[in-house]
């Protein structure tokens, strides 16, 4: 018992399968509108911005359309609480770049959470960890400015089981001690006391 893991979202891109990780394929998969069509994932509602397949993973490129670097956008998930956000990446330029996520209100299109960590020309597995989604948003993926490949994401959400309650102790009129098993990744506990009391015939209780 303790921290359980829930994957909301997988991706390895395994239906990317045009070019080649040293020279991807021509032909950009995001629409006029930024859609891409469900068939190159495993998840249905992915979108993006200068978007190839490169054999096995995605090749995000700049867009001289909007002078900015290409972008992956994942379907709409429920990021709210504890979410872990997983990532195989390179960075194609020389000197590394900034791997980014933005996390996306998608009715007022406010940005809920963002977070960016440095990547070399290697693979590298990033981990980003937040607590500032929402039930309905969606998260993208950019870099700061140079290409990128991606091989796969993957996103949890994070949850504690509830504790173990033992039997109650040291039991009076007004007090008790209460017992209960610590959980693994718990901070903190919130402890509620209830108390029973029988109604009257005149529909009153007294406290």
């Amino acid at each position: 018992e303790g921290l359980i893991a829930t994957t909301i979202l997988a991706e390895d891109f395994s239906k990317f399968t045009a070019g080649s990780e040293s020279e991807h394929d021509a032909t950009r998969l995001d629409d006029a509108d930024g859609f891409i069509d469900d068939k190159y994932f495993n998840t249905p509602g992915w979108s993006g911005l200068e978007v190839y397949q490169a054999g096995g993973m995605a090749y995000l490129g700049y867009s001289y359309e909007y002078d900015d670097t290409g972008m992956l956008s994942t379907p709409i998930l429920d990021t709210k609480g504890a979410v872990t956000i997983k990532v195989r990446a390179r960075s194609l330029g020389e000197e590394g770049d900034h791997i980014m996520y933005n996390i996306i209100d998608p009715n007022t299109f406010e940005v809920l959470d963002s977070n960016y960590k440095y990547i070399g020309t290697e693979w590298t597995d990033v981990e980003f960890v937040t607590t500032y989604g929402d039930k309905e948003s969606y998260i993208y993926i950019f870099t700061n400015s140079y290409d990128l490949l991606l091989d796969d994401i993957v996103i949890e959400k994070m949850e504690l089981t509830a504790p173990v309650i033992g039997e109650e102790q040291n039991v009076t009129g007004t007090s008790f001690t209460a017992n209960w098993e610590s959980v693994t990744g718990a901070d903190a506990y919130d402890v509620f006391g209830y108390a029973k009391h029988k109604v009257g015939e005149d529909g009153l209780c007294v406290l």
